[in-house]
C-alpha cells in the first residue's frame, strides 16, 4: 500500500471481511497515507468486503461505497447467470458437440442456482438455515458439467456423477443441515434427469409457464428467460402457495424496520431532549412491572407430584417469568442511570436505549422471553396482563 501510494498504482484489498483481526491496522494505514504529503494523485485503494461489524467506520465515511446485490427475483438470477463467464462466452456455451443435453442441463443448472437462492426469501420455510450460495458454485458446476460431457461424448451422460459433484461437492459443501442437504438434492434431481434432456415439453415443477426451451443459441436462451413471468409463483420452488404469505410479512417487517431505523438518531440538540424522554419511559414501565414470583410459596400452594405433573410446567413458566422481570428491570434501571450519568453506556444498555427510542422489544429482552412479534408497548401490555 505504501509503496503503491507513493507510485500511484491502484491496490485492490479483496474479502477484507475474513482478516478482522488486521481491520484496525488497515484504518491507521489508510489515515498515514491519506495524510502523507509524498502520496502521488494518481493512488487508488480499493476493498472488497461483505457487510462486517469490524470494518472501520472512519473508511466507509471517508470513502466512495459501491454495492453489488444479488439480483431480486427468479428471472433475474437466471439472467444474471447467462450473461456472466463462463456462460457468456460462446466456445463455452457451444463447446461440446452434442449441444441439447449440454445446453438443457445447463439451462437446469443455473435454474437450481436462481431457485436455491430464492428460497432463502421464504426464511424457515425455504432453508433450516440460510446459506450464502455465490457464483463460484454456480461456475464451477457449469465447467464440470462442460467437461464431463466432453469426457463421455457419444456415450451414456454420467447424471450420478454429476449429482455428486454438483449437489454433494460444489453446493452441498456449504450446507450443514442434514435435512437441507436432503432438499438440496431432491431440488437437484428436477433438473439434472433423461427427463430433461429428452422431453420437449419438460416443465419445471410442473407449472406450464416454466417450460425448458427448446433454443439452440445463447441469445435463444435469453429471449426466453426475458419472457418468464417477473412474479414467481411458490410451486416453482417446491412450496406451498401459502408461502408467499409468510415472505410477504417477512419483507414487510424488515421494511417497517428500515423505516424506523430511519428515524433521526440522536446528536445536537436534541440529544438532551430524546434522552429524558428515554428516562422517563424506563422510569414509567419500571413502575408498571410487578414483584416476581415467590417460587417456594408456589411450590408450597402446588407441589409438584407423579399426579399433579402440570405443577412441574408451572413453576418452569414462573422461572422463566421471574427471569424475563429481571432482565427487563436490570437493563432499564441501566439505561436510567447511563442517561442520568452515574455509568457509562455498555452495548447491552446502548441497544436497549436505541429500542426504546424507535419503540421496539430490545434484543436483551426477546433473548429470554416467550415469541411475540409485538411493538414495545403492546408487548408490555401484553406481558402485564
Amino acid at each position: 500500500m505504501q509503496q503503491g501510494a507513493e507510485v500511484g498504482w491502484w491496490v485492490v484489498l479483496q474479502n477484507c471481511h475474513l482478516a478482522e483481526s488486521w481491520m484496525m491496522r488497515l484504518e491507521i494505514l489508510c489515515s498515514q497515507i491519506l495524510q502523507s504529503d509524498s502520496t502521488h494523485p494518481n493512488f487508488r485503494l480499493w476493498l472488497t468486503s461483505y457487510p462486517s461489524p469490524a470494518f472501520p467506520v472512519s473508511l466507509l465515511q471517508d470513502g466512495i461505497k459501491m454495492t453489488n446485490e444479488p439480483p431480486r427475483g427468479l428471472r433475474a438470477n437466471l439472467l444474471k447467470s447467462y450473461h456472466n463467464d463462463p456462460i457468456n462466452d460462446p466456445e463455452f456455451f457451444n463447446s461440446c458437440h452434442n449441444q441439447r443435453p449440454f445446453q438443457r442441463l445447463l439451462y437446469g443448472l443455473c435454474f437450481f442456482h436462481a431457485l436455491i437462492q430464492e428460497r432463502r426469501n421464504f426464511g424457515p420455510l425455504g432453508w433450516n438455515v440460510p446459506y450464502e450460495f455465490n457464483e463460484s458454485d454456480i461456475r464451477i458446476s457449469a465447467k464440470q458439467l462442460q467437461m464431463l460431457l466432453t469426457e463421455y461424448e457419444g456415450r451414456e451422460v454420467p447424471l450420478e456423477a454429476l449429482v455428486y459433484l454438483t449437489g454433494e461437492c460444489n453446493y452441498g459443501g456449504r450446507v450443514t443441515d442434514s435435512r437441507d442437504r436432503r432438499l438440496l438434492l431432491c431440488l437437484l434431481a428436477n433438473f439434472y434427469n433423461h427427463d430433461i434432456i429428452s422431453d420437449d415439453m419438460y416443465k419445471v415443477c410442473g407449472v406450464e409457464e416454466y417450460q425448458v426451451p427448446s433454443a439452440s443459441t445463447w441469445q435463444g436462451y435469453v429471449d426466453h428467460i426475458a419472457s418468464l413471468p417477473l412474479s414467481t409463483p411458490p410451486q416453482v420452488f417446491g412450496l406451498h402457495e401459502n408461502a408467499d404469505l409468510a415472505k410477504d410479512h417477512r419483507e414487510t417487517d424488515q421494511l417497517f424496520r428500515g423505516i424506523l431505523q430511519l428515524e433521526p438518531q440522536l446528536g445536537g440538540s436534541v440529544t438532551g431532549d430524546v434522552a429524558m424522554v428515554v428516562r422517563d419511559l424506563a422510569c414509567e414501565i419500571l413502575a408498571r412491572l410487578p414483584m416476581q414470583f415467590n417460587l417456594a410459596e408456589a411450590e408450597e400452594r402446588h407441589p409438584i407430584s407423579y399426579t399433579q405433573s402440570l405443577n412441574i410446567v408451572l413453576r418452569q413458566e414462573l422461572l422463566r417469568y421471574n427471569r424475563l422481570i429481571a432482565i427487563i428491570k436490570t437493563s432499564l434501571k441501566g439505561v436510567r442511570r447511563a442517561v442520568s450519568g452515574e455509568s457509562l453506556m455498555s452495548d447491552e444498555v446502548e441497544d436497549t436505549y436505541q429500542s426504546l427510542v424507535l419503540g421496539r422489544v430490545p434484543q436483551m429482552w426477546e433473548s429470554r422471553s416467550y415469541p411475540s412479534k409485538k411493538a414495545l408497548a403492546p408487548y408490555i401490555s401484553d406481558l402485564l396482563h
